[in-house]
């Protein structure tokens, strides 16, 4: 049995996967973020916190995106992992309808399932380095490879097409 794979809370969604349509908005909403953050930093941190809660014009779920098909793509490239945790400092749960994908030296996908379509889909690359980019580049395009898709690094304010490889290998050579 594999163990479960872990994600802070704080993770989630931080750098996610949305469709193509949804560009705009994200560029529009890391402006006022960016804003934001510039009006409530002090010398030692911020004064206040940005809380993103509208949702993107289109959403992965309107997509309908099997699950099974997912599972079906990634099973050459990253290890399936059935159960999923999440939590903060000590504090740890089970994140129900969640499963992911990791490499040892690869991304890690992470997607919410809501009857058996993926609803929210996001990656952590704590554990990527330059040996796992040619099979992230792979693995995320596969995923990708039916909907126009856009990482959206809400970190890092960059939005990637995934559709555009020279670009998106550049960006996870940057984040390994």
């Amino acid at each position: 049995m594999r163990l479960p794979i872990y994600f802070h809370e704080d993770d989630y969604c931080q750098i996610e996967l949305l469709p193509a349509a949804s560009r705009q908005f994200c560029l529009v909403e890391m402006k006022k973020i960016e804003e934001f953050s510039e009006a409530h930093r002090t010398g030692f941190g911020w004064s206040a916190m940005y809380v993103r809660n509208e949702e993107p014009p289109q959403t992965l779920a309107s997509l309908l995106i099997p699950f099974d098909s997912w599972k079906e793509n990634l099973k050459d490239r990253l290890s399936f992992h059935a159960q999923v945790k999440t939590g903060y400092s000590s504090h740890v749960e089970t994140c129900d309808n969640c499963a992911a994908w990791a490499g040892e030296n690869d991304v890690t996908i992470f997607a919410e399932i809501n009857q058996d379509a993926i609803r929210r889909a996001w990656f952590s690359f704590d554990n990527l380095n330059e040996q796992g980019v040619p099979n992230s580049l792979a693995a995320i395009r596969e995923i990708a490879e039916r909907d126009e898709l856009i990482i959206v690094d809400w970190v890092w304010r960059e939005v990637v097409k995934i559709s555009d490889a020279e670009k998106l290998s550049e960006y996870l050579q940057s984040r390994a």
